[in-house]
């Protein structure tokens, strides 16, 4: 047990929801930044409990006080004013260097410790939000333990481990089963004695047990893995940068572990280092604004993480230190899924914390439009965000970047454009006047003289696109045959004493440029040179089309006559 001498707990999750591509992940060793809030704890306190409620704010219990002894007091921090709220509830039992830990159903777990009065301790207690009061367990500790931690398993159970009693530091570990209310001695041990070790579950499952002070020794730098499947402690090759117990710890939202502060039992410490998954070592990572000795630690909602209590040179410290947060990174990617009116804008995300990105989109840099904000995950690699959108424009182009957004800052990723397609070409209001007319083989030639004597040269087509196109006009011609079994046979002598029926056949195309909007043209008959249309019942399929598409076709029929 020990009073105003060396303990930290630093409890800090960074939270991220994701996503980029094309962006890469921090390097090994990058800073992690503190910085002093406005408010202040009320009381002092050495190695309290402090733990993160469903509502965002952190209660803050117990722990040591150089004047009372161990406090039964809590307070409540309001991240979101900055301030600090004195509880009327007070814990069923005075006791600092507990274990705790927030469970699944949003309560708060704190077990064992000690006081000086009954000094080690194995009544356990939970912290109701609901009622922001304090419960005492009939279930205990199955051994006095102060200097222990606790880290919540994927089943939703905790393990306990570590800490001291009368005796020297215990090997034994428990399991607290939240629906029972009861705690169950597990057969492993852990491998190395551990006064106030880290205690963090990993991505995996596996929980990683490191540091701790071993029984008149220096600050462990050894670490071991617990695997809840098979119950057992397994001892891992990685050793800790600094050697150091009553440390803080956490486990980051991307499955590493950071590590700050404690004690070497010569000095206090304000060094920090990262458990990395990937690797299975420990990396350096920069050190917290001053060395805090008892402190706790919680993550807000946002991506913070408050440092509250502790010593720093002998001296209790009441002022709260947040982490700094890095703006997040943003990477606008190209467009994809193209139509003539959606779109689908693409980008990546790296975000040390929780936070959001969207799309501006418009026709020019000021862009006017926005996608609906999306989750970012906190994550120390990038991840792709995509958001579809419609209501666009043919054959428009478009700007658009990636905007996130972070408790750190915004960040607006560059500038990217794309240009919708043109569509499909769309032929309306085909009329043709005169329908019965005869050639000519120059379209300037064509006359209405003699009109009432005879038909006139040549015919003029009209209609309306939706814009520019190729125009297709394609001829087909009624013919004279004879029946050949189920088909209509044209041009064939042998079938002459067949029974006589009409059948079409093609007669040529030509193709000409036409405008959007309403457009017409003469036509006297020539196909192309050498090719004229002779006397006879004839249809036009005409069709438009642009670079990628092609209209539905639009038929009309004509007579030439001699």
């Amino acid at each position: 047990m020990r009073f105003f001498a060396s303990a930290s707990r630093l409890a800090l999750v960074v939270s991220l929801c994701v996503a980029a591509v094309g962006l890469s992940a921090p390097a090994a060793g990058a800073a992690i930044g503190f910085t002093k809030a406005g408010a202040e704890i009320t009381t002092e306190r050495y190695a309290p409990a402090a733990a993160t409620l469903p509502d965002g704010n952190v209660l803050i219990a117990g722990g040591d006080n150089e004047a009372q002894g161990a406090p039964t007091s809590a307070e409540i921090f309001k991240p979101a004013t900055d301030s600090m709220e004195r509880l009327s509830a007070t814990m069923t039992v005075a006791r600092g260097e507990d274990a705790y830990v927030t469970l699944a159903s949003g309560k708060v777990l704190i077990a064992g410790g000690s006081n000086r009065t009954e000094h080690n301790l194995e009544s356990a207690e939970l912290f109701n939000p609901a009622t922001n009061a304090f419960e005492a367990l009939s279930g205990q500790l199955t051994v006095e333990r102060d200097g222990g931690a606790a880290a919540l398993l994927h089943n939703g159970t905790v393990l306990i481990v570590g800490g001291a009693n009368e005796n020297p530091p215990l090997l034994r570990a428990e399991i607290f089963h939240p629906e029972t209310g009861t705690f169950e001695a597990l057969a492993s041990e852990i491998s190395t004695e551990r006064y106030e070790p880290v205690v963090a579950t990993l991505p995996s499952g596996e929980v990683l047990i490191s540091g701790g002070y071993p029984e008149r020794a220096e600050a462990a730098q050894t670490a071991e893995l617990f695997n809840p499947a098979t119950g057992r402690f397994e001892a891992i090759a990685a050793t800790m940068r600094v050697p150091r117990g009553e440390q803080a710890y956490v486990a980051l939202q991307d499955g590493d572990v950071l590590i700050a502060g404690g004690t070497n039992n010569v000095a206090t410490l304000a060094s920090a280092e990262i458990f990395s998954v990937a690797s299975a070592s420990f990396e350096s990572v920069g050190s917290m604004a001053t060395e805090r000795d008892g402190a706790a630690a919680a993550l807000l909602p946002d991506g913070h993480a408050v440092v509250v209590g502790g010593v720093a040179n002998g001296s209790a410290v009441l002022a709260i230190e947040e982490t700094t947060i890095a703006a997040p990174a943003a990477n606008t990617a190209a467009a994809s899924a193209l139509t003539t009116n959606t779109a689908t804008l693409g980008g990546a995300v790296l975000s040390e914390v929780v936070g959001s990105s969207y799309f501006q989109y418009g026709t020019t840099t000021a862009y006017g439009a926005s996608t609906a904000h999306a989750a970012v995950a906190a994550s120390l690699t990038s991840a792709a965000t995509t958001a579809a959108i419609s209501g666009l424009a043919p054959y428009t182009t478009y700007h658009f970047r990636l905007v996130a957004e972070n408790a750190g800052g915004t960040t607006y990723g560059a500038d990217q454009s794309f240009t919708t397609p043109q569509g499909l070409p769309v032929l309306t209001g085909l009329k043709e006047a005169p329908s019965r007319w005869r050639t000519s083989s120059n379209v300037a030639t064509i006359s209405r003289r003699h009109a009432r004597r005879k038909p006139p040269v040549g015919t003029t087509f009209s209609f309306s696109l939706n814009e520019q196109s190729t125009l297709t006009l394609t001829f087909s011609k009624q013919v004279s045959g004879h029946k050949v079994g189920n088909r209509c046979v044209a041009g064939k002598s042998k079938h002459r004493h067949a029974r006589k029926c009409e059948t079409t056949v093609g007669a040529g195309s030509m193709t000409r440029t036409a405008l959007a909007g309403s457009d017409k043209f003469s036509f006297g008959g020539l196909v192309f040179k050498g090719h004229k249309l002779k006397p006879g019942s004839y249809t036009v399929a005409l069709t438009a089309t642009d670079y990628t598409a092609q209209s539905s076709p639009v038929s009309i029929a004509f007579t030439i006559v001699k």
